[in-house]
């Protein structure tokens, strides 16, 4: 369908074909063979047109593309929202019949006998002060009795 009588063929000439409209509608649409004042300025209208849906439908392919990796990134966060779920409520159930494994009974003994060493050490501090302060207080005594018999 060559309507320049040079074996091109225009954009939208290439678009009408291209979506298998009849060629009596595909040869309406082509620019006529003599240029004139108002067939010129609606074929340049026309072809504005043209390139104006062209970039629509790039857009529509760009956002159709975008649209699918959101769908599978939702998809993604679903499956994992629904594994962490069902991880939740397996983790309820087994709480109240749940023990400790080995490690955490190590580390639970590991604190347990640092507190323990900790309570030791505290109350050997606490018997030196409690022995200082009897000797201080037998000194003090001794020294009221020594005063007491002076007079």
């Amino acid at each position: 369908m060559n309507t320049k009588g040079n074996g091109a063929t225009t954009p939208l000439e290439e678009s009408v074909s291209g979506i298998g409209a009849p060629a009596a509608v595909a040869d309406s649409l082509a620019p006529p063979l003599k240029g004139g004042g108002v067939d010129g300025r609606m074929r340049a209208e026309l072809e504005q047109a043209h390139v104006a849906i062209e970039d629509m439908n790039d857009r529509i392919a760009e956002l159709t593309n975008a649209n699918e990796v959101l769908a599978g990134k939702l998809q993604q966060e679903l499956r994992l929202r629904e594994e962490t779920e069902r991880d939740l409520l397996r983790l309820r159930s087994e709480m109240p019949t749940r023990k400790p494994d080995d490690t955490e009974k190590q580390m639970l003994r590991h604190e347990l006998s640092m507190a323990i060493e900790e309570l030791q050490i505290m109350q050997e501090e606490l018997q030196a002060a409690h022995d200082e302060l009897g000797q201080r207080s037998q000194a003090s005594n001794i020294d009221q009795v020594s005063d007491s018999l002076a007079k």
